[in-house]
Formats: C-alpha cells, sequence, structure tokens
C-alpha cells in the first residue's frame, strides 16, 4: 500500500503488540522472583536491566537472519520495563528529588541520543518521565474526555502513512504535522467511545477517570 516510502507497512506500530503480550505473561514470574529475592531484589532488577542491554548489544552482531530486529524482541526490551519499576519503588524519594532526577535523566538520554551509546537510554528516559509525571504544578485531568493513548498508538501510523502518500507532508510538513495531531485525535476519541469504553467494567479505573 505504502511502497517506496520509508516505511512501507500499513501499520507499523503494531510490532510491539506482542512484546506488551509478553510483558504481561512474564510479569507474574518477575513478581515472584522479587518476592523470593527479598532485600536482593536490587541486584536482580540490575542484572535483568544488564543482560537486556547486552542483548541488543550482541544478537546484531550474530551471523543469524533478521538479527537487527530479533535483538529488538525480548528481553531486549526489558532495561525500559525494569527502570520504570526501579522508579515506582523508589517512587517517595524519587519525588522529593524529582528536579534532580530529571535533569540527570534529560542530560543522559541526550548523550546516549547523541552518542549513539544505548546503555543508560532506558535510565535516562526513565528519569525524563517521571519528571513529567511527578513535577510540581497543577493536577491535570487529560483523561476527562476520554483515555485516547491506545487509540493514538493504534491509528497514528496508518494516517501519517496516509498523509505522506497524498503528498501532504512534501507540500507543507507543518500542515502535516498538525492535521496529523487533528486526525489522530478525532480517531482515537472514536474508538474510545465506540469501541474501548463500553467493552470496560463500570468500575474500571480508565473508565471513571474519563467520566470524571
Amino acid at each position: 500500500l505504502f511502497e517506496g516510502q520509508r516505511f512501507p507497512a500499513v501499520n507499523g506500530a503494531l510490532w510491539t503488540l506482542k512484546i506488551e503480550v509478553m510483558f504481561y505473561l512474564f510479569l507474574p514470574v518477575l513478581g515472584w522472583l522479587l518476592v523470593r529475592a527479598g532485600t536482593g531484589r536490587w541486584w536482580l532488577l540490575g542484572l535483568f536491566y544488564i543482560g537486556a542491554e547486552l542483548w541488543r548489544a550482541v544478537v546484531p552482531a550474530l551471523d543469524i537472519a533478521h538479527a537487527g530486529q530479533f535483538a529488538r524482541q525480548l528481553p531486549g526490551q526489558l532495561s525500559f520495563f525494569v527502570a520504570g519499576m526501579v522508579l515506582w519503588f523508589l517512587r517517595d524519594s524519587v519525588q522529593k528529588r524529582i528536579w534532580r532526577i530529571g535533569s540527570l535523566g534529560a542530560v543522559v538520554l541526550l548523550l546516549s541520543l547523541l552518542t549513539g551509546f544505548e546503555f543508560f537510554r532506558a535510565a535516562g528516559l526513565a528519569g525524563v518521565i517521571a519528571f513529567m509525571a511527578w513535577a510540581p504544578g497543577p493536577r491535570i485531568n487529560a483523561a476527562r474526555w476520554g483515555d485516547v493513548s491506545y487509540g493514538v498508538y493504534i491509528t497514528h501510523f496508518p494516517i501519517v502513512n496516509g498523509l505522506i502518500a497524498a503528498g501532504l507532508f512534501a507540500a507543507s510538513p507543518w500542515a502535516g504535522l498538525v492535521l496529523t495531531a487533528f486526525l489522530t485525535l478525532g480517531a482515537s476519541l472514536v474508538l474510545w467511545r465506540l469501541v474501548e469504553r463500553p467493552f470496560l467494567r463500570r468500575d474500571s479505573h480508565y473508565r471513571r477517570t474519563g467520566d470524571e
């Protein structure tokens, strides 16, 4: 459908779905291991982080088909998951030092992107996300009109590729960006109202948040 474009897939974001499902399957095992490890859970989380980064670094060098794509699967993405878990375990301490954590995370993430050295990228990204979530400021109920996060994920790629194929981005990148945001948000709201929300239980946190 989008042959000749940089990303010819109809929806190139869908490759992450299998990783999401694998995380769901692995989480009970990881939770059990952390409980069994007790105070040694920090060592266990550290080993998982290092193992994931080594997987992504070593597998592409192997003489196997699609090695680069294989490296991005689990356990190659586990370091991002582990970094988020560490932030949650230490959330009280992190929130007290949120400016320091956020600044350090931004520096680490920027250096990772500029140098191509990915080992600490997950940690840097976690620091930036923590700052976005816990930085002081007014509380914003972003879900008051619905939880559009999954809709944005599932619809943005074909919308972007469709507008590229129509030549809009070539004519005006800013017009393409604005229309992409408008169409993606609109499609996500429709999905939330007509598909996602009706299938949630009435006591669902996501449903109650959207109704507030």
